[in-house]
């Protein structure tokens, strides 16, 4: 019976000690989705535009907001300060330069990309499949990077420098969209 209670408590220790390191490295990853989204501002080019701040729009639920909400209040975008919205439903979205969806409306991509498909809107997205948005975040390897769809970000009217272009990873063609 001894046996099969430490077999237990070594067990639930494991356990918690393995879901620690998961939220450790969850953060981490978040932290580095936050920075990479603020950084692509600064290698992306958006045509002239006469709105005072820099929308970044947050498309569901994600720990990189309060991060990505942090970097703005301290950061500009060129001159214009950044703010940061988040919307829980789609059809709500409003008027922005950066669009991170996150992987809970990995349905709704289609409809995201007809919504804004005229406005020169960035989009990124963390889900596995994302047909329609101009940038993917990948974790390979244990390293967070991202992919670009160019196709997709010059049909937005957006054009992406090429030192972010070297950074990229070619994932492939992706379903629904065209691959680097």
């Amino acid at each position: 019976m001894k046996g099969v209670q430490r077999w237990l408590v070594a067990t639930l220790v494991a356990c918690l000690l393995l879901a620690r390191a998961d939220a450790a490295q969850t953060a981490v990853v978040n932290r580095y989705k936050a920075v990479f989204l603020y950084h692509f501002i600064g290698y992306v080019t958006w045509p002239e535009t006469n709105t005072p701040t820099f929308r970044i729009a947050v498309l569901g639920d994600t720990g990189v907001t309060p991060l990505l909400r942090k970097i703005a209040s301290s950061k500009l975008a060129g001159d214009r300060p950044i703010t940061v919205t988040v919307y829980d439903d789609p059809r709500t979205l409003g008027p922005c330069e950066l669009l991170f969806v996150t992987h809970e409306f990995v349905g709704s991509f289609d409809n995201i990309s007809r919504t804004l498909m005229a406005s020169h809107t960035l989009t990124v997205t963390d889900a596995m499949t994302a047909p329609s948005m101009a940038i993917q975040f990948v974790v390979i390897d244990d390293r967070v990077k991202f992919a670009i769809d160019l196709p997709t970000l010059e049909r937005a009217g957006l054009r992406a420098s090429s030192q972010l272009l070297k950074l990229a990873v070619d994932t492939g063609p992706r379903p629904g969209g065209e691959g680097m």
